[in-house]
């Protein structure tokens, strides 16, 4: 299988954090210069959602809040 291009991000900058065994829901995580906690980035059913911190994403999970979300699929 051919591996995936990250455009200008470097692999060692993206982790996996969670995922499902029963369906697509995953969430990496970002690692960038100059912050002190890593981006989420969250792949579900609703689409594409990215949460600065953990608090946002926390938030915005618990109160069932898509609004981050984007109505677009990476392949």
């Amino acid at each position: 299988m051919a591996e995936r291009s990250l455009g200008p991000l470097k692999p060692e900058r993206l982790s996996l954090f969670a995922c499902s065994d029963i369906n697509y829901e995953k969430i990496y995580l970002l690692w960038l210069d100059c912050e002190d906690e890593p981006e989420r980035w969250v792949y579900d059913s609703n689409g594409e959602s990215r949460y600065k911190d953990l608090e946002g994403y926390l938030n915005a999970f618990l109160a069932g809040d898509i609004s981050a979300c984007e109505r677009r699929w990476q392949l």
